[in-house]
C-alpha cells in the first residue's frame, strides 16, 4: 500500500495542502471542525510524518542519539547500560521520541557520528556518556550547535559544565575505603576501569587519598570492564606479596569474574579476601556469596538525563543537574581482614 501523503489527505478533505499542513502541525489557520476532519482522515489513511521532509523545514525529527564506545562483549553483559537505556526509554515512549543507538569500538568514531547525524538531521540532540580527559566530543558539539547533555564524571568545568547530569563518584569510593578500614583491612587493591575516563580518574583518586589518610596501602590495576579483564587483574593482584586483603571493582562484571577466580583458586571469600563491586545488579545478587556493592537507581539516572535533554531541545537553558549518589550495600562478600 503506497504511503499516504499530505496531498492525499487534502484531496479527500477537500482543502488545500497548506490547510492540511497547518492542521497536522497544530498551527493556527484552520477552524476546529476542519482540523478535526483532517486529523480523522490522516488517521484513517495511516499517515505519519516524513522525517526527512521535517528536517528540511528545521522541525524536530523526533529522535535523540546515544553513541557508546565499547567492545561488544563487555557492553552486552554490563547491567549499567541496560538499565540506563531502560530509563531513557521510559521517558521517550510517552513523548513518541525514538532513540538512535550506535555502538563503536573506537572512541575516535564518535565525533564523525555526531557530525553525520546533525548534518543529516537524524537526531534532535544527544546524550554523551563516559567523559574522557580533554574530551574532543564536547567542543565539537558546542561548535556545531547540537543540543546535548553529559553524564558521568563529576560536575565538570568549562563550557560543558552546564550540560552535566552528574552524580558524586568520589564519596561512594571513600565510603568503601572507610568501611574496609573499620573491618581492619590495611592493604587493599582497586580494579579500576578504562584509564582515560573522567570517572575512573576520580574514583582512583578518591580511593588512593582516602587510603593514605587512614594509613592503608592501596594498589590500582586498570581494566576494561570485561570479565576477562576482571579475571586477569584479580589474578595479578592476588599474586602480590603481601597479598591485598580486599579488592574493589569498578563494575559488577569484573567483580563477579574476580569472585569466580577466587573460587577456582580455592581462595575463601570473604575469609581470605573481601570483594566489593562498584555497581549492583542481578549478577551481584545471584552469586554466592552475594557481592557487597554500591547501589543506585541507574534507570532513574538515564531518565534524568533524557528528561533534561528533551527540555534543552525544547529551548530550555542548559544547567547542571546532580543525580542520586550511590550508597554502599553490605552483603556476604566482605568481612573482617584475615588475621596473621
Amino acid at each position: 500500500m503506497p504511503r499516504a501523503t499530505i496531498a492525499d489527505i487534502a484531496k479527500i478533505a477537500g482543502v488545500s495542502k497548506v490547510s492540511v499542513s497547518y492542521a497536522l502541525n497544530g498551527r493556527a489557520g484552520v477552524s476546529d471542525s476542519t482540523r478535526e476532519k483532517i486529523l480523522r482522515i490522516a488517521d484513517e489513511l495511516g499517515w505519519t510524518a516524513n522525517i526527512a521532509a521535517r528536517a528540511l523545514t528545521g522541525s524536530k525529527v523526533g529522535a535523540i542519539g546515544l553513541v557508546i564506545a565499547r567492545e561488544p562483549e563487555p557492553f552486552g553483559v554490563e547491567a549499567f547500560f541496560m538499565n540506563f537505556l531502560a530509563g531513557i526509554e521510559r521517558v521517550l515512549s510517552p513523548h513518541g521520541v525514538a532513540l538512535v543507538l550506535q555502538v563503536v569500538t573506537d572512541p575516535a568514531d564518535e565525533v564523525p557520528t555526531y557530525r553525520k547525524w546533525w548534518a543529516e538531521r537524524r537526531v534532535d540532540g544527544v546524550i554523551v556518556v563516559e567523559v574522557r580527559n580533554e574530551d574532543a566530543r564536547l567542543a565539537e558539539l558546542d561548535k556545531i550547535g547540537m543540543p546535548y547533555v553529559v553524564t558521568g564524571g563529576g560536575p565538570g568545568a568549562g563550557p560543558s559544565a552546564r550540560h552535566r547530569v552528574w552524580s558524586d563518584t568520589q564519596e561512594p569510593m571513600r565510603e568503601i575505603v572507610r568501611y574496609l578500614s573499620e573491618l581492619g583491612h590495611r592493604n587493599i587493591a582497586h580494579v579500576a576501569g578504562i584509564r582515560d575516563l573522567e570517572h575512573t580518574v576520580l574514583r582512583v583518586d578518591a580511593v588512593e587519598k582516602e587510603a593514605r589518610a587512614l594509613g592503608m596501602s592501596s594498589t590500582t590495576a586498570y581494566s576494561d570492564y570485561s570479565a576477562a579483564g576482571g579475571t586477569s587483574a584479580t589474578s595479578t593482584l592476588l599474586a602480590r606479596n603481601p597479598r591485598p586483603t580486599a579488592l574493589i571493582y569498578d563494575n559488577d562484571v569484573m567483580a563477579v569474574a574476580g569472585l569466580t577466580h577466587c573460587m577456582h583458586e580455592g581462595i575463601d571469600v570473604p575469609g581470605e579476601v573481601s570483594l566489593i563491586a562498584g555497581d549492583n545488579s542481578l549478577l551481584t545478587d545471584i552469586v554466592h556469596p552475594r557481592l557487597t556493592s554500591l547501589s543506585r537507581d541507574v534507570a532513574n539516572y538515564g531518565a534524568d538525563a533524557c528528561s533534561r535533554l528533551l527540555e534543552v531541545i525544547d529551548g530550555d537553558e542548559a544547567r547542571p543537574v546532580k543525580a542520586e549518589t550511590a550508597r554502599l550495600r553490605v552483603a556476604g562478600s566482605s568481612g573482617p581482614a584475615p588475621r596473621g
